[in-house]
């Protein structure tokens, strides 16, 4: 930087000096100026002597003295003409100095930015680690976030085996049917959640009734009969499995193992006001489906309320697949079909109601732009549920 400096200072010294002599050149294309006037002057003089011609001898005097004076400037003249061209010279050395001064400036000024640009650069690396380390602390907290989630799901779907192995019961199919409810029917609460869209349906069929006997077939975990005792509403479960039936007793409910139909079969004629099977229907062939509405239909009182609720084949990916995860499923029944065979055995179907649509798979098809059509097939509602009425006399 010093070295630029005494540059700069001994171009200006340079610079003055030729400036100074502009100075002297510019004098001298005066006196130029001047002896243009002179042999103007003396062109003048010349035509003078010729209208005189013969003059006296005073007035001859004169004009030799005027061509005197002529001839002295005459060498001037020259001179002023023979320094011109190094003056432009001289003037073009000026004027490219100018210019070199110039740019010599502006990069002084561009290297006078250089060290705060530096220091700004060397800011903006100090913060560097920083940040790369506050990015390994979030990618690190997603991961061990994702780690548990992660976990917590493969601990939901692993099949409760050595719960029920410890049991002691040794029927396969009263574990496995144990097991497939713990691992893909969801937790207590989600169930009970998903079952409290039929609670006014209950509520009406008991007003209309003045009755309170609730039996819920296939009870299962007893998560119906949990919400019809927050209802104060009687309820008793019927299950064939065991193991299934001894968990609602300790949950201090009313549960029994025993046949679906036969347990329908001893019922007193319309004695009860409500009966509800939540995905039974599809485990049972078509002749023991027909056989459970007539007994449900014999044992409701007029006005009385049958709730069947199973997975929704009009979703395709129920349909074609998730149906068949349950290995003791027969076959899935469409709405259409087990609406007409609750009216075949005289039941007055009031309400179709398509539950439980795929949200996710929804949010992932608006994402992508799936057309309408196909969102309605996959993400559609995964359960319907059907409420029939014991027509009143």
């Amino acid at each position: 930087m010093a070295e630029e400096m005494a540059s700069l200072s001994s171009v200006d010294r340079l610079i003055g000096w030729l400036r100074a002599v502009r100075g002297a050149a510019s004098n001298r294309r005066r006196v130029e100026a001047q002896e243009v006037e002179l042999r103007d002057l003396r062109r003048a003089l010349e035509k003078l002597e010729q209208s005189f011609g013969s003059a006296n001898s005073e007035t001859a005097a004169k004009l030799e003295l005027v061509r005197r004076e002529f001839t002295y400037l005459t060498p001037r003249v020259d001179e002023a003409q023979a320094l011109r061209a190094p003056v432009e010279a001289l003037d073009s050395a000026v004027k490219q100095l100018t210019t070199f001064q110039e740019q010599l400036a502006a990069s002084q000024a561009l290297l006078a930015k250089v060290p705060e640009e530096l220091a700004a650069a060397q800011t903006l690396l100090a913060a560097v680690p920083g940040q790369l380390a506050a990015v390994q602390g979030q990618l690190t907290s997603s991961h061990d976030e994702l780690a548990a989630k992660l976990a917590g799901e493969i601990s939901r779907l692993a099949p409760p085996f050595p719960v029920l192995a410890s049991a002691g019961d040794g029927d396969s199919a009263t574990w496995l049917d144990a097991a497939f409810e713990e691992t893909f029917r969801g937790t207590r609460d989600q169930v009970r959640q998903r079952l409290a869209v039929y609670l006014p349906d209950v509520r009406a069929a008991v007003a209309a009734t003045g009755r309170s006997a609730v039996v819920d077939v296939g009870c299962g975990r007893g998560e119906w009969l949990e919400l019809m005792r927050t209802e104060g509403i009687a309820a008793r479960g019927i299950d064939q499995n065991a193991f299934i039936v001894n968990q609602c007793r300790e949950l201090g409910l009313d549960a029994k193992q025993a046949d679906a139909m036969k347990a329908l079969a001893e019922e007193p004629a319309e004695s009860l006001v409500v009966v509800t099977a939540f995905h039974l229907i599809e485990h049972l062939r078509l002749v023991e489906q027909l056989q459970l509405m007539a007994a449900a239909f014999r044992a409701l009182a007029p006005a009385g309320l049958l709730i069947l609720e199973t997975p929704n084949p009009e979703n395709l990916i129920v349909g074609a697949w998730t149906f068949y995860m349950d290995p003791t499923h027969v076959r899935p029944l469409p709405p259409t079909l087990l609406r007409f065979l609750l009216e075949a055995v005289g039941f007055e179907v009031i309400d179709v109601r398509r539950l439980h649509s795929d949200d996710a798979l929804a949010e992932r098809a608006a994402r992508e732009g799936w057309p309408e059509g196909v969102r309605e097939f996959l993400c559609g509602p995964r359960d319907f549920g059907v409420i029939a009425r014991r027509p009143a006399r």
